[in-house]
């Protein structure tokens, strides 16, 4: 996760969806399933203040070593990995993996034999031997992160648009196809760039929005009780609207196919330090092993099109003081925890 320079310590806005989005989220999934050890996945970064805002809440724990067994990082900076098993402290160096998550996940047995029927045509040369290699480490990845599944929270939190990038979503739906038949429920976070969308993704949007509001009449009701239309385009917040496209048009479709039913517990917009908008949604994922109506979806569509997001500032975020003690214990404990790497 690039911090694109950034002081994520300082990154006031984000940490409200962490306080009042992901932890009480979090704490609610482990009481009500009873669950033990969470398993966690997360594109955490260096400062990993998600992971130690879980864990302060008491969603993670530590063994008697004061590790983390149950917290799978992946990270593309592979200069970063030294700093983040040192402030993380996972069990073992291969509990942060590294690499692409949309490159490890969609690996395929069928790169590495199309490489090496490269090298015995061409022999053992200079690039191609080298894209080989590149192969093979992405197949030992791709086995090392499928591994590790099924997680009960999966942080999704990318730096980039999970809206243009139509890569970097299916990722997240790979990682969603995955957990099938694994685990009966599990929490999401999904976070991405919500500006400057291209207007392809929107157009994809737009169509998707018209054909359900023709097709359903609830979608439809919902539509026009709270915008006055069933266009897309007047839904004239653009966090909102890419928002309603997200989760309408992506995130239901793919759970759909699947057999999940999704339930969202948070839409949330924040601004970066440079005041971009940025999404954040929590959603939870419930199998119901082929069972999924119409009306399951459909629900959720209208409570989604009802509830307006939890905006933050980055302004306000600075000033509001429950969250900045809150900051503060996080960062301090944190720095308290005893560690095996230095």
């Amino acid at each position: 996760m690039n911090n694109q320079g950034w002081d994520w310590d300082a990154h006031y806005a984000k940490h409200c969806v962490r306080y009042y989005g992901w932890l009480p989220a979090s704490v609610s999934f482990k009481d009500q399933n009873g669950v033990k050890a969470v398993k966690y996945f997360t594109l955490c970064g260096v400062k990993a203040l998600d992971v130690f805002t879980l864990e302060l809440g008491e969603v993670l724990s530590r063994d008697k070593r004061n590790k983390l067994p149950n917290v799978i990082i992946c990270e593309r900076d592979l200069s970063l990995i030294p700093d983040i098993l040192r402030v993380v402290c996972p069990p073992v160096p291969e509990a942060v993996i590294p690499g692409a998550i949309q490159d490890i996940l969609f690996y395929d047995d069928s790169q590495l034999k199309t490489a090496k029927e490269k090298i015995a045509q061409l022999g053992l040369k200079g690039r191609t031997a080298l894209n080989v290699r590149r192969v093979e480490r992405l197949a030992r990845l791709n086995k090392r992160l499928i591994d590790h599944f099924p997680f009960h929270i999966i942080n999704f939190d990318t730096c980039g648009s999970m809206i243009n990038n139509k890569k970097l979503f299916e990722a997240f739906a790979k990682m969603v196809q995955l957990q099938k038949g694994r685990i009966n429920s599990f929490l999401a976070f999904l976070t991405t760039e919500c500006y400057d969308a291209e207007p392809q993704a929107e157009e994809t949007y737009r169509r998707c929005v018209a054909r359900n509001a023709t097709q359903h009449a609830e979608i439809r009701d919902a539509l026009v009780l709270k915008y006055g239309s069933t266009y897309y385009d007047d839904v004239g917040n653009e966090q909102i609207r890419l928002g309603l496209g997200l989760v309408k048009c992506a995130v239901i479709p793919s759970a759909t196919r699947l057999g999940w039913v999704v339930k969202y517990h948070g839409f949330y917009t924040y601004e970066n330090p440079n005041l971009r908008k940025m999404l954040s949604l929590v959603i939870e994922f419930a199998d119901m092993h082929g069972k999924v109506h119409d009306s399951d979806c459909i629900n959720e569509i209208v409570e989604f099109i009802r509830t307006d997001p939890t905006f933050f500032s980055f302004e306000g975020a600075k000033s509001n003081e429950e969250v900045l003690n809150h900051l503060r214990a996080v960062i301090k404990y944190r720095k308290n925890i005893p560690r095996e790497y230095h």
